[in-house]
């Protein structure tokens, strides 16, 4: 699957023949009805096959964020979830039990957001918010061995600093977080075996 921006109002999904590379399938979505300027797109295959696709949007009224879930086989949207306020997502997951969870900092005042979302119909099942004042951008997200998130994000107040925070996966509330003030740090790997 390759995910993308069309012109400037909507997002189109491109599935590929593996064997050649010749296009199966494209169509073009739109997250909302007044959408224009989709960028920040990103996209995630569940275990089940089931294809998740997050954006951000601007519109009339504002600018928002969307995660769609898509049918693998015939690209159908089969749920949408819109977002005020949201930026443009860094990550977008599954676990593997088949939550949804989008990493983004939010566009008013960059502070770092993570959304858990059911997979049945994208309801937002919690949302960690992370501190404010600190300019943070969000990086990345990962998974520990009991399927609690981990996110990762920078301090654009304080360059050479940033924060990874574990998070219960029910609660959506924090387990622990550690602030490292040397240098910047682009990506996060969680050893399965240590949690």
């Amino acid at each position: 699957f390759v995910v993308g921006a069309r012109g400037t109002d909507d997002y189109y999904i491109l599935k590929l023949n593996g064997q050649d590379g010749s296009t199966i399938t494209r169509l073009g979505f739109s997250p909302e009805a007044q959408a224009y300027s989709v960028v920040g797109l990103r996209s995630t295959i569940d275990p089940e096959g089931i294809l998740y696709v997050a954006g951000e949007f601007s519109s009339y009224f504002g600018t928002g964020g969307f995660v769609a879930r898509h049918n693998p086989g015939t690209l159908a949207q089969e749920w949408i979830h819109t977002f005020n306020s949201f930026g443009a997502p860094m990550r977008v997951e599954t676990d593997r039990f088949g939550n949804v969870y989008v990493f983004s900092s939010r566009n008013l005042d960059s502070v770092p957001e993570l959304h858990k979302l059911s997979a049945i119909d994208g309801t937002v099942e919690w949302t960690w918010t992370g501190p404010s004042g600190t300019g943070a951008v969000a990086v990345d997200l990962d998974f520990d061995f009991q399927g609690n998130p981990h996110v990762l994000y920078s301090n654009t107040s304080a360059p050479t600093s940033w924060n990874t925070v574990k998070i219960d996966a029910e609660s959506g509330t924090a387990v622990w977080s550690a602030t490292v003030a040397d240098g910047r740090a682009s990506d996060m790997k969680i050893d399965q075996a240590d949690g």
